[in-house]
């Protein structure tokens, strides 16, 4: 109990805390002078409401365990996500005597997911989506028109003289033109809508959420506004740059 690396606490039938080991301390920030006889929903303070828990209990009555994905509060108040379980004993008379809780501090893997979701689904330089988040997006736009009764547009664009500015000025300055390009893009957009990099100087726009009887009005008026964005010169490297 007390040499594992997770964060164990043992309450009683209502919930109060009666021991926990080191690892729970040092993951909560708190000493057991603080944290003993407090009830365990402290460390979830603020997070989540009474049905949270109604349904934790729900399932221990039912199956006798429970287990699921939650963040908890330190004692600084930072919140972090876990791995939480929980699980009761009985005495002979087969009654609930305690509750077991285990925490897990998962943060560092949600930190490695992200990164990993990050790399596939992201274009690596401009930042915004790639081909494979394109097509993700494009598919669930599809599928909410068709739910929705509403319309969508995609709008494909490729640079004008991006290639003289690569070959002329290198690959750097080509690179910074990519990522200029791509945040006066996103400066077009609307709220659930997306901007993505589908190779070399070729951008898409996936517009979502469209009245159906105004959709190519509305089309027409976002492709005007991202040339728009293209009146002005690019500064790389000092240099006023021009692409359309």
């Amino acid at each position: 109990f007390d040499a594992v690396s997770e964060g164990f606490f043992i309450t009683d039938r209502s919930g109060f805390i009666l021991r926990a080991n080191p690892a729970f301390y040092e993951l909560t920030g708190y000493s057991p002078k603080e944290m003993l006889g407090l009830h365990c929903s402290h460390i979830w303070r603020g997070r989540y409401g009474p049905e949270f828990f109604r349904k934790i209990r729900h399932c221990l009555h039912r199956d006798r365990k429970w287990r699921g994905e939650c963040d908890f509060v330190r004692r600084s108040g930072e919140h972090r996500p876990a791995i939480l379980s929980f699980s009761q004993t009985h005495n002979l008379k087969n009654e609930v005597q305690n509750y077991v809780g285990m925490l897990m501090d998962i943060a560092d893997k949600k930190r490695n997911e992200m990164r990993i979701y990050r790399l596939a689904h992201y274009d690596s330089l401009t930042g915004v989506a790639n081909r494979l988040l394109f097509n993700e997006r494009l598919q669930g736009a599809v599928v909410e028109s068709e739910e929705n009764s509403t319309a969508l547009a995609v709008l494909f664009l490729d640079m004008d003289r991006f290639k003289p500015v690569n070959d002329s000025l290198g690959h750097s300055a080509g690179d910074q033109l990519l990522k200029s390009v791509a945040r006066r893009l996103m400066y077009c957009l609307g709220e659930g809508d997306t901007v993505a990099r589908m190779g070399g100087d070729e951008f898409a726009l996936v517009l979502r959420n469209l009245d159906r009887e105004v959709a190519e009005q509305t089309a027409i008026k976002m492709a005007s506004r991202v040339l728009a964005q293209f009146f002005a010169p690019f500064l790389i490297d000092g240099r006023e740059v021009y692409s359309s």
